[in-house]
């Protein structure tokens, strides 16, 4: 058997100034870039799809987070107000 070389991994990395770095090869990338990163999730939504996706605000986070389905967003509340993160 043959031994299959794998191509080279790339990615784009968004700041958290929200500037993109793209195409960057896993290699390459600086750590400090990656600890920089900030999250960068999409979804795509269209008539008649069989989940639900939508934003939530979280008060532990701060911020929206984007869920996929109602499962997801289920999970999210349970977690936003789960006792160990109440100070």
């Amino acid at each position: 058997m043959g031994t299959a070389v794998a191509a080279p991994v790339r990615l784009s990395v968004r700041r958290g100034d929200e500037a993109v770095v793209e195409d960057l090869e896993w290699r390459s990338v600086p750590l400090g870039l990656l600890r920089e990163a900030r999250p960068w999730r999409t979804f795509g939504w269209c008539k008649g799809q069989q989940h639900y996706s939508g934003t939530y605000w979280s008060a532990t986070v701060g911020d929206h987070v984007i869920y996929e389905s109602r499962l997801e967003l289920g999970r999210l509340l349970f977690a936003d107000f789960a006792p160990w993160h109440c100070r």
